[in-house]
């Protein structure tokens, strides 16, 4: 695997996951709400509500490398299902986080895994929180989701794939088979690089995967789609007699797959495709007249 230096900044600023005891301070100085005369506390932090991570440990992909993209998906809920002022918790819960931070409502927070084959897990509690604006997706704190990862990972600046061809000279006669090979050009980043970016403050890697190609002669025939990327004479598979002589631009496209690893974790499949049209390659086609000579 290849390894292409680039940064790209999206959005944002690095998050850190932090877990905390229950009577813990973070590595702001951030401490945890006291709630009720007893001093028992909110189970989240301000820090920790917002510094939630974004995919389960491991990176998922079903704990195997290539498996599908998964993330968490965040929601705040309130503590009784309904509330309001009949709900004698939430009450009690919004007064004292109003008191001690000036923050009202207190939420449940909860998540559940999502999938980029569209399943999604079921929804669990995660802790309460004062600081229900710092929940991903609540308020101030985007939440990455498999959208963003897919936008990202096929806005990659991918190689455009060229073409040579023998007889050399792009030149060839009439029903002689001109044979093609692809080439990748040093711009972009070509099947197994890795192009590195950050989206809301996580480090993603993404790598272009081959798909197939698509061979067009310029004359309305093609091959493809094809996984291979041709070659010279006598042992290439791409090859094509032109039956008239003329003028012919000849092209191939690749369709590119991607994974991505994010924040150092496993590689997982990105669901999608994208076909990306490389430069043609004028060719001429003429005939050969033949006549004897004298030895």
């Amino acid at each position: 695997m290849t390894v292409k230096r680039g940064s790209l900044i999206f959005m944002g600023v690095a998050f850190v996951a932090i877990s905390l005891s229950p009577n813990a301070v973070s590595a702001e100085g951030d401490p945890k709400v006291e709630i009720g005369s007893n001093g028992s506390t909110t189970s989240m932090s301000e820090g920790e509500t917002r510094d939630l991570p974004a995919r389960p440990s491991g990176g998922g992909g079903g704990g195997q490398s290539g498996g599908p993209l998964v993330l968490y998906e965040y929601r705040a809920v309130d503590l009784c299902g309904g509330g309001g002022e009949d709900c004698p918790r939430q009450s009690a819960y919004d007064t004292d986080c109003n008191e001690t931070e000036g923050r009202a409502p207190a939420s449940m927070v909860e998540r559940r895994i999502v999938s980029a084959n569209g399943s999604a897990g079921n929804w669990e509690q995660v802790g309460i929180t004062c600081f229900t604006d710092q929940v991903p997706g609540s308020g101030s704190n985007p939440q990455l989701t498999l959208a963003m990862i897919r936008e990202a990972a096929f806005r990659t600046p991918f190689a455009k794939p060229q073409l040579s061809m023998q007889p050399v000279g792009n030149k060839t006669l009439v029903t002689l088979p001109a044979y093609f090979k692809l080439n990748w050009p040093s711009a972009g980043f070509e099947p197994d690089e890795v192009h590195s970016v950050t989206l809301l403050g996580y480090a993603l890697r993404i790598k272009p995967t081959f798909m197939s190609n698509t061979f067009k002669y310029g004359d309305g025939s093609s091959s493809g789609a094809t996984k291979s990327l041709g070659g010279a004479y006598p042992d290439g598979d791409i090859k094509h007699p032109y039956d008239k002589k003329g003028s012919y631009r000849a092209n191939v496209s690749t369709r590119y797959g991607a994974q991505v690893s994010l924040e150092g974790g496993e590689w997982m499949n990105v669901d999608g495709s994208v076909d990306i049209a490389g430069p043609a390659l004028e060719l001429q086609v003429v005939t050969a007249k033949n006549r004897l000579v004298r030895p």
